[in-house]
């Protein structure tokens, strides 16, 4: 499935958090996967970790880990088990996915979950905590490259949020996501920084922090 959809739930948190610029703003800023120290994330509370695909942990519509954060990657899936880390992407697994091919072909590769939902981020959180059995939001931790979508769906489920700054490649990402990100990071966190706005508060998040 080539190609991501118009997604109006991203474009729509932008008014959404007119009024609470919290939800923008991550409570880690790591330059890619590789800088997350999983086994201090499990240590500070968190008990499941959920992937964004794209620019996160592949390049786009990539079928591989990207060959960097490969050994993170395998450290994420022995620290909290295979059963506890997800995907969740805005194409494979969504409505728009059909029946699921893209979301198999995904498992199949990479060797977790890809959760099936109806709801594209940053709505849909509570498909994802059903799937992880109602475990509590505070100790699931969501990486990813955006925040109209990734950051913001962490932080309005009360999840830790994990922003990755470096994205893999633009080559072949689709034109409006990279519009939006470029945004987002040169001139969306700016300002949020430059107001002094801070994330919400998180106890799994400030004990990460604090061991750093």
């Amino acid at each position: 499935m080539k190609g991501q959809h118009w997604n109006a739930q991203a474009v729509g948190s932008l008014l959404q958090t007119a009024t609470r610029p919290s939800l923008l703003v991550p409570h880690v800023r790591v330059s890619g996967v590789d800088a997350i120290d999983f086994a201090r994330l499990r240590r500070s509370g968190a008990t499941a970790v959920v992937f964004d695909k794209d620019n996160t942990i592949t390049a786009p519509y990539a079928l591989s880990i990207h060959p960097p954060i490969l050994h993170a990657w395998q450290q994420s899936i022995s620290v909290f088990g295979r059963e506890n880390v997800v995907i969740v992407s805005n194409s494979a697994g969504s409505k728009n996915d059909k029946g699921h091919k893209e979301a198999l072909r995904i498992q199949e590769a990479l060797g977790v979950h890809v959760l099936r939902h109806t709801e594209k981020k940053p709505g849909g959180a509570h498909e994802l905590l059903a799937h992880l059995n109602n475990r509590p939001p505070s100790e699931v931790a969501v990486v990813g490259d955006r925040l109209l979508t990734d950051v913001v769906y962490a932080n309005r489920m009360g999840a830790v949020s994990i922003l990755t700054t470096n994205i893999i490649t633009e080559k072949g990402d689709n034109s409006f996501a990279i519009v939006l990100r470029r945004f987002e990071k040169r001139v969306l966190l700016p300002m949020l920084e430059l107001f002094g706005v801070k994330s919400p508060q998180n106890s799994v998040a400030d004990r990460y922090k604090s061991e750093a």
